[in-house]
């Protein structure tokens, strides 16, 4: 199976209808083929400050089955022989032969950080999400025997300390 680039967003979220909301948007793009969902979790901070596992409201029950373990394993909330054995249509071995840039490991430490910086009381909903629209691009540039070389992610923490730099070298040209 060919997947496109695999992401995941952690959104924060303080009540139901902002996981709804969330939920909505995703699949208004998965409708149009533009990402497909892969999975979705749900994770608040306690008020003793403690990670709790959610039910993710928004997604209809349809959506819940189709989609797999990978998101909630990533959180704790699923063991690894648990996706292997219910990761919905993409399947782990899809997954293990391609090399989506960060660990498992470091995928899992990122959450966690996020989660613990949560105030107590909130929320954050965890999308991991198939990049579809890549898919199409590539395919119709192949065509024409262009070759995707490379691809990542940025994230935007990286982008500001690169507009940091921009910014700090552009005034040192200038004097």
């Amino acid at each position: 199976m060919t997947l496109g680039p695999i992401q995941f967003i952690v959104f924060g979220v303080r009540n139901e209808e902002q996981q709804i909301e969330v939920a909505r948007n995703l699949r208004a793009l998965s409708e149009k083929g533009t990402i497909r969902v892969i999975d979705m979790a749900y994770i608040r901070k306690g008020e003793d400050g403690t990670i709790v596992p959610g039910r993710l409201s928004g997604l209809s029950e349809e959506e819940q089955r189709r989609y797999g373990n990978v998101a909630r394993a990533l959180i704790g909330m699923g063991a690894v022989h648990e996706v292997a054995k219910t990761s919905g249509e993409i399947g782990v071995a899809a997954f293990a032969e391609h090399d989506f840039g960060v660990s498992v490991q470091e995928l899992k430490d990122q959450i966690i950080d996020v989660a613990q910086d949560l105030p107590t009381g909130a929320a954050c909903a965890i999308a991991l999400i198939e990049h579809r629209w890549v898919l199409t691009l590539k395919e119709n540039l192949q065509k024409n025997g262009v070759v995707v070389l490379a691809q990542g992610m940025v994230r935007p923490r990286s982008l500001m300390m690169l507009g940091a730099e921009l910014a700090a070298a552009e005034q040192a040209a200038m004097h």
